[in-house]
């Protein structure tokens, strides 16, 4: 083997090339599983993001909080007993918060130090520094004065401005309520603004305690921090309360940590560590992970997503406090001769006491705190205030959801991004009419989504047969207005519509409820694993998996013939009674027009949405590459059946086919992936006959069965 450096001349020598790497090997891509039933859930809730999330199992709960799944609880609505339901069978959802209109801002603190300057005493020291004390435990002044500042830090709420804006990071130098007969008032200065990430009261349990640890703490101070970055230490802890009335509890960080260990001194490094430390660069992500790495993984949020630290309010105090303390005839502050600039972020002024605990001479903290006045301690947590829930009702929610059906229509809208937000479900928990009428933008531009709607309205008494036909009537209409093709000409199909409704079993839910809650709870349990494939356990186009049993009293338990003839050709489904008190869905038709058509039911509109998802997942996998049309033909078809196969309980028989058009052949980068599925029509009518015979016809004694 030759090589392309050649020796010079002939000198002993070793020519080092290093190492080749001959293990290497071509990775090869995966598909992350996913579910085929992952609904979109849209909910009221106590605390959460508004942007739609992908959550699953106590996510949703830590996300948006334990009482907006709380039946009981002002949150709880029609669309939260399916949110449940959800939950309860480990089902991937995307959740979408609802906001009421007149909820208040989100909570704050603004945290602040009143400075006064004025002039003091200075009193006696023990050996280590300490004050001495008289026999009543009060300093002894020296009988000399020193120029200094009177301080106090204090803790508000951030007002919003007039049109609802956040007042984050707006905050000025104002007067203070501390007073000088000489010096007159004092100025207070903002430090640090703080925000919760979401909206609702609960962002007032969110607190923290901010302090100066020193060599006498329990858990002391980090001194070689000061000696070697010219900073002087200070810490976070992050606090949250379970109810208004529980103590609260330490909010951990996302490496276990109970504090954050920081500087406000900008762009300083823990050279221990060779980590960042101002405050700016290190609080908020210490509590928060936005890019989990399960990709069906909610992000973390910390208990405060924004803040912001008014740099120059600090840098010109410390300026202050620094030279005023390094002047001063105390020596053992730890600051004396030291020049400012390069060193005035060694100065404590939370707390006015350098690292061993020893008091300055020229600044002290204010022995009134007043109204909003507060001591930094490590045992000291101030709580973010000034938000509220606003007000929640059926009628207002119905609108809003209205509102995001609609903006689902418009194409270039967030909800079209299928790789984000992969939902492939919607429930009509029981919206009114006019909502109903909307949802069909959600199969229209969602061609891997299945709607299933019901003719029951939240908070309405029992309904006839007759109104429910005309619901269904009214609902297929709309729907129709969104046909599956275009191109082919094809129907509106990926949609079912529910009759009939009940009461449910053993729940904390009073109200009569939509029977696409039985068909909700059928679907999830069967295809809403996180792996993708359907369980035939849990197959529920047979029985006795067909078998409603979570609901009772349903308004129609028997359908005559003709209303029956008369509401499948509306385009609905619904349940009858199998036995005296065991009703059971018979079939689940979709709303396509044609029963000769496989379109017609359920489960093959599941199986074709599912692979709408798949295909495009081709195409992604295999976008941009130099494939000669042979290979690509192998590449996706490989693809396709790789990621079908075994997933629909072996109910479809699913052949891809990659074909080159003579268009494609012109262009030279597309191609025209048809995916085939064939499946069995759904058996619904039976001919019954009854033969009577005489026993001496039997010709062989064998056949059939004793009775």
């Amino acid at each position: 083997m030759a090589y392309a450096i050649d020796p010079v001349n002939a000198a002993p020598k070793t020519i080092f090339l290093g190492t080749d790497d001959k293990s290497e090997r071509a990775l090869v891509a995966t598909t992350a599983p996913r579910p085929t039933h992952l609904p979109l859930v849209f909910l009221w809730s106590e605390w959460g993001p508004t942007e739609p999330q992908v959550i699953n199992g106590n996510t949703a709960k830590i996300m948006y909080g334990e009482q907006t799944f709380n039946l009981r609880s002002k949150w709880a609505n029609h669309a939260t007993l399916y949110a449940n339901l959800f939950m309860s069978h480990a089902n991937t959802m995307v959740v979408k918060r609802l906001l009421p209109a007149n909820i208040g801002p989100k909570a704050t603190i603004r945290l602040s130090i009143d400075v006064l300057e004025t002039e003091m005493d200075v009193f006696k020291r023990e050996i280590d520094g300490s004050y001495s004390v008289d026999a009543a435990g009060a300093f002894i002044p020296t009988g000399d004065k020193v120029s200094g500042f009177q301080v106090k830090w204090v803790k508000e709420a951030i007002q919003p401005d007039p049109t609802g804006v956040s007042g984050v990071g707006t905050g000025t130098i104002g007067v203070g309520d501390q007073t000088d007969p000489v010096s007159g008032d004092s100025k207070r200065y903002p430090i640090i603004d703080l925000e919760v990430p979401h909206f609702g009261s609960l962002g007032n349990r969110y607190g923290l305690s901010m302090y100066a640890p020193t060599s006498r703490s329990a858990n002391p101070i980090n001194s070689k921090f000061m000696g070697t970055d010219g900073v002087y230490p200070f810490r976070i802890s992050m606090f949250r309360k379970t109810s208004e009335t529980t103590t609260a509890k330490l909010i951990e960080t996302q490496s276990a940590a109970q504090f954050v260990e920081f500087s406000f001194k900008e762009g300083v490094i823990n050279t221990m560590d060779d980590a960042e430390a101002y405050i700016g660069d290190v609080l908020l992500d210490s509590y928060r992970n936005m890019t989990p790495s399960d990709p069906l993984a909610a992000p973390t949020y910390g208990p405060f997503e924004r803040m912001y630290v008014y740099q120059d309010n600090i840098e010109e105090m410390l300026t202050k406090f620094f030279t005023a303390e390094a002047a001063a005839a105390y020596a053992d502050n730890n600051l004396f001769g030291l020049e400012v600039e390069a060193n005035k972020h060694l100065f404590n002024f939370m707390s006015g006491v350098n690292s061993e605990n020893v008091p300055y001479d020229t600044f002290r903290l204010a022995d009134s705190l007043g109204t909003d006045g507060i001591r930094l301690t490590e045992n000291t947590v101030m709580f973010a205030s000034g938000a509220t829930d606003g007000t929640v009702n059926d009628a207002d929610f119905a609108t809003l959801v209205g509102s995001e059906m609609e903006e689902i229509g418009d194409p270039n809208s967030m909800w079209n991004n299928t790789v984000e937000l992969p939902m492939s479900f919607f429930y009509d928990s029981g919206f009114p009419l006019d909502i109903k009428r909307k949802c069909g933008h959600f199969i229209s531009n969602l061609k891997n989504t299945v709607l299933v709607m019901s003719t029951h309205v939240a908070g309405e008494g029992a309904l006839g047969a007759d109104s429910e036909n005309s619901r269904a009537i009214s609902i297929r209409t709309a729907l129709e207005a969104h046909p599956e093709s275009i191109y082919f000409g094809t129907n509106a199909c990926r949609a079912v519509i529910v009759g009939r409704h009940g009461k449910l079993i053993n729940s904390a839910w009073k109200d009569y409820v939509g029977c696409n809650y039985e068909l909700a709870d059928k679907i999830s349990a069967f295809a809403g694993a996180s792996n993708g494939i359907w369980k035939a356990s849990k197959l529920f186009d047979r029985t006795p998996t067909n078998y409603l049993t979570k609901m009772r009293d349903l308004n129609v338990t028997w359908t005559p013939v003709d209303v029956r003839n008369r509401d499948w050709a509306a385009g609905l489904m619904w349940p009858e009674n199998i036995e005296r008190r065991t009703p059971y869905f018979p079939a689940t038709q979709t709303i396509y027009d044609d029963d000769t058509s496989t379109l017609n039911s359920l489960l093959m509109v599941m199986a074709v949405a599912e692979c709408q998802t798949v295909g495009d997942r081709a195409r992604m996998e295999y976008n941009g590459g130099n494939y000669s049309k042979a290979d690509l033909k192998d590449r996706v078809e490989t693809y396709i059946k790789e990621n079908v196969k075994s997933r629909f309980c072996e109910l479809f028989r699913i052949i891809p086919e990659v074909s080159f058009t003579a268009a494609d052949e012109a262009r030279g980068y597309s191609w025209t992936l048809t995916i085939k599925i064939y499946g069995n029509n759904m058996k619904t009518v039976q001919t019954l006959i009854i033969e009577a015979h005489r026993a001496d016809e039997l010709t062989n004694s064998t056949e059939g069965v004793l009775a």
